[in-house]
């Protein structure tokens, strides 16, 4: 992956892929947002989002049971919202993990219930996702 001039591979170095399906995801209106999920290193689905905004492109990185079903895109952050539907250390319904790019910060919420927007968020609903030749893609 290429951001900012700099290429690396998106999880740890070229061996760490445990070579199950990847999914990618271009969606966003405003603010575009490349998200590729998938069983990288662990036996988890990890994922990037990276976020393109005036010419530069910030990445958050998540490792979650599931795949998003919803991003919350807003001026200064990003929230990746993914459904627990039961499973994992969580008692709640939905793992909600927030970036603000702005001060490069990051922290993660258990709640029961989709998140409301904050002012002047693009909420996107990722769709499932379909395989094509090994690869996941949908478009929000």
């Amino acid at each position: 992956m290429n951001v900012n001039g700099n290429i690396t591979p998106i999880f740890g170095d070229e061996d760490n892929s445990r070579g199950a399906s990847a999914g990618i995801s271009c969606v966003g209106g405003k603010r575009r947002v490349l998200i590729i999920s998938g069983e990288f290193t662990g036996n988890v689905v990890q994922g990037a989002v990276y976020l393109y905004d005036n010419k530069k492109v910030d990445a958050f990185f998540f490792s979650e049971k599931h795949k998003p079903i919803r991003l919350y895109i807003g001026s200064n952050e990003l929230w990746a919202v993914m459904p627990t539907y039961g499973y994992g250390e969580y008692n709640g319904n939905y793992v909600v993990n927030r970036y603000d790019y702005k001060n490069n910060k990051s922290n993660i919420n258990v709640v029961n219930n989709l998140p409301q927007k904050k002012h002047g968020m693009e909420i996107i609903a990722l769709k499932r996702l379909v395989i094509i030749g090994g690869i996941f893609v949908a478009r929000g």
